[in-house]
């Protein structure tokens, strides 16, 4: 069975990782989390895998000494990463990628369109344009970055 091993991260949490699995796109499970939270859940890496809950099991263990509990580790996302990598020995490998501008450019303009449902509050539509705001921030870090 195929899934996702995943990274997430929260602005509210610096330097504190989930690395987590599911068989579902990590975007939802991102949006599941950042409910009541005060800044989105944002996927820093994700990689679909053969057997992802023993691949996630492997990285936990490789990263026990910095476990905050559960799924959340005290680490940058390199750190995160080349847990899951190592992890991955022996795993078969289907898709890797890092946090996606693409995928960012999308949610943006969801968020965007979202906006024009005459319907929101005023305190839904100051959210959703922080969320874009932090979107748009974190588009020009990627670009930065490449």
């Amino acid at each position: 069975m195929k899934g996702w091993v995943y990274i997430i991260s929260n602005k509210a949490m610096p330097d504190i990782v989930k690395v987590g699995y599911s068989n579902k796109d990590p975007c939802g499970r991102a949006n599941e989390l950042g409910t009541g939270a005060p800044h989105p859940y944002q996927v820093e890496y994700e990689i679909i895998v053969e057997h992802p809950r023993k691949v996630e099991q492997s990285a936990h263990i490789i990263l026990a000494s910095v476990n905050e509990g559960k799924e959340w580790f005290r680490c940058d996302v390199p750190t995160a990463i080349n847990a899951i990598k190592q992890a991955c020995n022996g795993h078969t490998i289907y898709s890797e990628q890092n946090t996606s501008y693409e995928k960012l450019k999308k949610h943006i303009q969801e968020d965007i369109d979202y906006l024009q449902d005459n319907s929101l509050g005023i305190l839904a539509r100051r959210k959703i344009k922080r969320t874009i705001l932090e979107r748009i921030s974190l588009l020009e870090k990627h670009k930065q970055d490449s």
